[in-house]
C-alpha cells in the first residue's frame, strides 16, 4: 500500500481489503468467537473504505463491529456504530443495506428496548421496498427478506411471543440456499426454543435442536453453539425426560 501511487490500482487495493478485513472480522467474531480479533479486522475494513471513500464498505463495516459492543451488553457504544454505518448506507443509495442496519439494530436493542426492537424491524421492512439507486454489490450476499424473518423471528423470541417468532423463523428458514448451513443451524435452535413457551412442548423442540446440532457437525459455527449451549440450559427443569435424554446422547455422538 506505501509503495502504490494514487490512482485505480490503489482505490482496487483498499477496496479489496476493506471487503477481505470485514469478512476476517465475520469469521473471527460469528465463527470463531475471537472479539478482540474482530474489532481490529472491522476497524481496518473501515479505515480502507473511508480511504477510497466507498460509503457501502463503510457501512457494512461499521455495522458489522456494532456487533461487538452489542455482545459485551455496551449498547450505547453499538447503537453509535450503527448511526455511523446508517449514515454511509444512505449516501450509497441501496436501500438493501439500510434495511440490514435497521435489522442489526433491531437485535442490538433487544429485549431491553421491545418498542425500539420493533420499531427498527418495522423500518428495515419498510426499506426493503424502496426503489435502489444502485445495485447491492456481490459481496454483500448475507442479507435478504428471508433473512430479515430470521431478525424479526429473533425478536419475538426475546419479547416473548414465540408463536409469532416461530412462524417468522419457519419462513427464513424455506428461503435459504443449501449453501447457508449455518445460517440454517441459528434458525434451528430458534425454532427450538420457541417450543419452550409457558406450554412447552418438549418433542418438537428436542427433535429441532437434534437437527442443528446435526448441521453444525457440517459446518463448525460458535454463534449456533452458543445458542444450542443456552438451549439445553433451558431444558434443564426436563433433565429426567425420555426426549431430554436421547437429545443429550445424540448431542454426544456429534460431539464424540
Amino acid at each position: 500500500m506505501r509503495q502504490l501511487p494514487d490512482g485505480s490500482l490503489k482505490r482496487r487495493v483498499l477496496r479489496t481489503r476493506s471487503e477481505v478485513a470485514t469478512l476476517a472480522g465475520r469469521l473471527t467474531f460469528f465463527d470463531l468467537q475471537r472479539a478482540a480479533d474482530a474489532r481490529g479486522y472491522f476497524g481496518l475494513a473501515h479505515e480502507a473504505a473511508i480511504q477510497v471513500g466507498d460509503d457501502l464498505l463503510a457501512a457494512a463495516a461499521l455495522g458489522h463491529l456494532a456487533f461487538v459492543p452489542a455482545a459485551e451488553h455496551n449498547t450505547s457504544a453499538a447503537i453509535s456504530y450503527l448511526a455511523g454505518a446508517a449514515d454511509h448506507a444512505r449516501r450509497s443509495g441501496v436501500p438493501l443495506i439500510q434495511s440490514w442496519i435497521a435489522a442489526v439494530k433491531s437485535e442490538v436493542l433487544g429485549p431491553a428496548n421491545a418498542a425500539g426492537t420493533l420499531r427498527a424491524l418495522d423500518q428495515a421492512a419498510a426499506l426493503l421496498s424502496r426503489p435502489a439507486d444502485a445495485a447491492p454489490p456481490a459481496w454483500f450476499d448475507y442479507y435478504s427478506a428471508d433473512r430479515l424473518d430470521g431478525f424479526r423471528g429473533r425478536a419475538f423470541l426475546q419479547l416473548g411471543r414465540p408463536e409469532e417468532a416461530r412462524f417468522a423463523l419457519t419462513g427464513a428458514l424455506r428461503g435459504l440456499g443449501p449453501g447457508a448451513v449455518k445460517q440454517k443451524a441459528v434458525f434451528l435452535i430458534d425454532i427450538a426454543s420457541s417450543y419452550l413457551d409457558d406450554q412447552p412442548q418438549l418433542d418438537q423442540a428436542c427433535d429441532l435442536a437434534g437437527d442443528a446440532a446435526a448441521t453444525l457437525a457440517m459446518a463448525g459455527y460458535a454463534t449456533a453453539s452458543t445458542r444450542l449451549q443456552e438451549f439445553r440450559a433451558r431444558l434443564r427443569p426436563w433433565d429426567d425426560a425420555t426426549v431430554v435424554a436421547d437429545l443429550d446422547e445424540r448431542l454426544g455422538a456429534l460431539t464424540a
